[in-house]
């Protein structure tokens, strides 16, 4: 089981998932729960595609899960490209034969220019300011950033803000925090189902884990209260 080596939370949530339903394709929030924890979070994988410009465009998706997204765009004729700076997530997604890069978004070199830059809940680790400067940097001229993660509403009022003094337009701005917000009270709940088998399989800490619920349970009253919300934002570089 290597995906357990995966770095914390990653390899909560994969376990959680793998000891409920049997196997995962994705670690990411999916849409309408109803429809299966599986479908849901292909879903979200199908609506950013239809995002994306024809093929073959050049993408690089920053977080590469665990490669599904990454396949799905190769196999369609993308160009693609993941970038990530677990060793152990490339090396889970080698037998797929994707070009991965071992690295941090905001270290990465600028010498190879993209179409598009992906963030599927992986911005909200970046700062703001860092994320639109190094994506001007990396991507072709009208290149566009895809964004489809959780935010505060200070984030979303600061990346408007921020957007065009980087180099941006905000092409769409779409809420999808009723489709999503399922899946997060879902996470929660097979994590405490499985609490014993998560804390003893994978040797991590009680306070650990206590941590993470408690983060996650803010987040989930967030949604509520309308100060978190799930978000997709499409930027366009300016000429």
């Amino acid at each position: 089981m290597q995906y357990t080596k995966f770095s914390f939370p990653l390899n909560v949530y994969a376990h959680a998932l793998c000891l409920e339903e049997g196997h995962f394709h994705y670690l990411h929030y999916g849409f309408n729960l109803q429809q299966g924890i599986h479908q849901a979070q292909q879903n979200s994988t199908d609506f950013v595609m239809t995002k994306l410009p024809p093929v073959p465009a050049d993408i690089l998706e920053v977080g590469i899960g665990v490669g599904t997204t990454g396949s799905q765009l190769d196999n369609a004729g993308y160009n693609y490209t993941g970038v990530v700076p677990d060793p152990v997530q490339i090396a889970y997604c080698q037998d797929k034969k994707l070009h991965l890069i071992e690295n941090r978004f905001e270290l990465m070199p600028q010498e190879v220019q993209y179409d598009v830059i992906l963030f599927q809940e992986s911005a909200q680790y970046i700062p703001t300011h860092t994320l639109l400067q190094k994506a001007n940097a990396l991507l072709k001229p009208n290149g566009q950033i895809l964004i489809l993660d959780e935010v505060t509403t200070e984030l979303i009022e600061k990346l408007e803000q921020l957007a065009n003094q980087f180099g941006f337009d905000i092409l769409a701005q779409q809420d999808f925090t009723e489709a999503a917000a399922p899946s997060l009270g879902y996470l929660i709940e097979i994590i405490y189902k499985h609490r014993r088998a998560l804390l003893q399989e994978l040797q991590i800490s009680n306070l650990q884990l206590s941590k993470l619920l408690y983060q996650l349970e803010i987040r989930n009253q967030g949604y509520q209260d309308k100060t978190f919300s799930y978000m997709f934002f499409q930027l366009s570089k300016q000429p």
